[in-house]
């Protein structure tokens, strides 16, 4: 009894410790590149909307961003692929975008280059072979805290202009041009749907 009391002490202070580096990232990026990012997105929008005559090759984008059980944004969790299937199937004109990663303002999945890719890639492979086990929670908690952070209103603005920034430089690596009058429609599963009002925002 005195160690499963002694473990979930341990498990609650782990999770206290990561709720309170939630921040950490969003606000590291802004520091180091985020505002500077920011202010030339500000400037080629601006020339970009002077010299919109080139139509992209889609007549609409639709950024998907997934929820919380997500890795990184090339991969999703199993039970998001009918949605995706489903926004396909109703919108055969459209550009599907499935690349941005919600959970971090520089789109680096959890398992590429950060300090604990390792601990993550290893979540990953218990996961894939059991996706009920505890351990796999450990993915939706973190990626809880990201969003957690996306709606909070002293750390949030920071955050959802990271992942603003992050949904325009894959909406022109999709071929978009902006100024063009192309509609953008973000759709979000989970805690992607709650961070694309913040990057809307």
């Amino acid at each position: 009894m005195m160690i499963f009391v002694t473990l979930l002490i341990g498990v609650l202070v782990l999770v206290l410790v990561v709720m309170a580096m939630g921040p950490l990232e969003s606000l590291g990026w802004w520091s180091d590149k985020g505002a500077e990012k920011a202010a030339a997105t500000i400037e080629q929008l601006r020339e970009e909307h002077e010299k919109a005559h080139e139509k992209p090759s889609c007549s609409r984008y639709v950024v998907y961003l997934s929820g919380i059980g997500a890795i990184d944004g090339e991969s999703r969790p199993p039970e998001e692929e009918p949605f995706i299937a489903a926004i396909r199937a109703g919108t055969p004109d459209a550009c599907l975008i499935t690349d941005v990663f919600p959970y971090s303002v520089s789109n680096q999945g959890l398992t590429a280059q950060r300090p604990l890719s390792r601990l993550w890639k290893k979540i990953e492979q218990a996961r894939f072979k059991n996706p009920e086990a505890m351990l796999a929670m450990l993915v939706n908690l973190r990626n809880a805290i990201q969003l957690f952070v996306s709606a909070d209103r002293r750390y949030g603005p920071t955050y959802n202009i990271g992942t603003a920034q992050q949904v325009l430089e894959s909406l022109l690596r999709h071929g978009y041009r902006l100024g063009s009058g192309v509609p953008v429609t973000l759709v979000g599963w989970s805690g992607g749907a709650q961070i694309s009002v913040g990057a809307a925002w």
